[in-house]
């Protein structure tokens, strides 16, 4: 690394120009092309700032005051800049296919260009809107044909495109760019990821027949606001390739390896699930771990059952901001006048308790006292594996990690009973894949047995008819999305 940030150093010193300095360091390592993406790469993800005093950079290299310093650029988690490893962006291009042009077009500094020329791809694309990036990938990859563009942006048709697509929050995106995205694709919903948009971009550029090849976030297989992509993967195209989950190294975000070809025919994913099964879904969930005969323990159970939210009313806790700001200012450590009892999910479980100043027309989204001043089944909304629920029969305001069930004519232990059987987390999972967040439409789907309404007392296998294979199957998914 010394060499790459001695040449950075240096140009940096004599031009004054980041994408010079970029070039510098890629050149000083281009003898080894993945320390290029590596190494000069990160520098090209930082800026110039003159340092005050003279600042040790490593252990042998010291800038003086006043010369330029990499210093990360505030930006980069906007912009979802992150270099893909070695071994992460092969298998991203073998899960492409091979022929014709490979398009990479949120290139970086070339990560998967490179290994698309390692597997010998006919013509190398890649495009970019970080110039400093680019500069580093035409080192890295001197046969690539680059140029500054959105990964956005409408371009040829090729015969492959392999992505990492910048990991942008919803919280990070402007309003206005979230609609103009809805309405170009408007199966976009919620609070998405740019990634998905930026996926779906990628798709638009395959020729048909051609190879797409993704690093995708885990979200994109399960989260709603992506389902109108899986739905058209299943329908139109063909899924080849399809994870494992892992972990991004040095980030805390979960990806998993995509592959798809572009205009099918359709046909069963990676893991033996048809596309007609995963599509019957509602949420058409794209899940590593579906096996063969999954949906059939779905229909089976719902078969005996009716759906939850034909039972009960359920919603969301309180939401945590209002038109004036924050409920922080409405939370209290002792009772008072107009002031509710109130607790987030992780405080509700551990038995603490707040008070609120409750004033419905202040808050987002206000909901009735009524979903909360009644016997209720608090259930927690984020987290893996088993349900977490808990009966309420103390009136207790919870918050918007929470999802809330108020029984019609049925006892809330019977309902907490069955959201926390491991059968219950196990169909959970067949129905809309690992994820962490459990809806309260997931839960209104969810099908409650008819003999446990005629007040029978049999296990939850019995009232929905199950097999042991397929009560072995729901059980040995629960217990694999706890140890996640």
């Amino acid at each position: 690394m010394s060499r790459a940030i001695r040449a950075w150093l240096h140009e940096a010193a004599r031009s004054g120009d980041a994408v010079a300095a970029a070039r510098a360091a890629a050149e000083a390592v281009a003898a080894d092309p993945w320390a290029v993406v590596r190494e000069a790469g990160a520098l090209a993800r930082c800026h110039l700032v003159p340092t005050p005093t003279d600042r040790r950079l490593t252990p042998e290299i010291t800038v003086p005051a006043g010369a330029p310093w990499p210093a990360p650029h505030p930006g980069r988690a906007a912009k979802g800049a992150w270099d893909t490893p070695p071994e992460l962006a092969r298998r991203a291009v073998a899960a492409a296919g091979q022929g014709g042009v490979t398009l990479d077009p949120a290139c970086g500094s070339g990560a998967l260009l490179l290994a698309a020329h390692e597997a010998g791809a006919d013509e190398i694309w890649g495009t970019d809107l970080d110039p400093a990036a680019l500069a580093v990938a035409a080192v890295a990859v001197p046969r690539a044909r680059l140029g500054l563009a959105d990964a956005l942006a409408p371009g040829a048709a090729v015969d492959r495109v392999v992505i990492n697509p910048p990991f942008v929050a919803a919280e990070l995106q402007s309003r206005a760019s979230r609609a103009a995205l809805r309405e170009r694709w408007p199966w976009l919903s919620g609070r998405f990821d740019l990634s998905v948009a930026v996926i779906a971009a990628a798709s638009e550029r395959v020729r048909r027949g051609g190879g797409l090849g993704i690093v995708a976030p885990a979200s994109l297989l399960t989260e709603p606001y992506a389902a109108g992509l899986r739905a058209r993967w299943l329908a139109t195209d063909r899924v080849t390739t399809l994870g494992p989950v892992e972990r991004f190294p040095g980030v805390a975000a979960r990806v998993a390896v995509v592959g798809v070809i572009v205009g099918g025919p359709p046909g069963p994913v990676p893991s033996g699930i048809g596309a007609e099964d995963l599509l019957a879904l509602r949420g058409v969930p794209l899940d590593p771990a579906a096996r063969p005969g999954d949906a059939a323990i779905l229909r089976t159970a719902a078969a005996r059952s009716i759906p939850l939210g034909d039972l009960a009313v359920i919603d969301t806790g309180v939401v945590s901001h209002g038109p004036d700001g924050g409920k922080a200012s409405r939370l209290f450590d002792l009772p008072g006048p107009g002031r509710v009892p109130y607790a987030d999910a992780r405080g509700f479980f551990a038995g603490e308790r707040r008070w609120l100043a409750y004033e419905p027309k202040r808050m987002h989204r206000a909901k009735s006292p009524a979903l909360f001043e009644v016997p209720k089944v608090v259930v927690q909304r984020i987290g893996r594996g088993l349900v977490r629920a808990a009966v309420d029969r103390e009136g207790v305001y919870v918050g918007h990690t929470c999802t809330v069930v108020v029984p019609r004519e049925i006892a809330p232990e019977l309902v907490c009973r069955f959201l926390t059987d491991p059968l219950t987390a196990g169909l959970l999972q067949i129905a809309h894949g690992s994820r962490l967040d459990l809806y309260p439409h997931d839960v209104a789907d969810l099908p409650f047995p008819r003999s446990w309404l005629e007040g029978a007392a049999s296990p939850l296998e019995a009232a929905w008819g199950l097999d042991r294979a397929q009560s072995r199957r729901l059980a040995a998914l629960a217990l694999a999305g706890r140890l996640k």
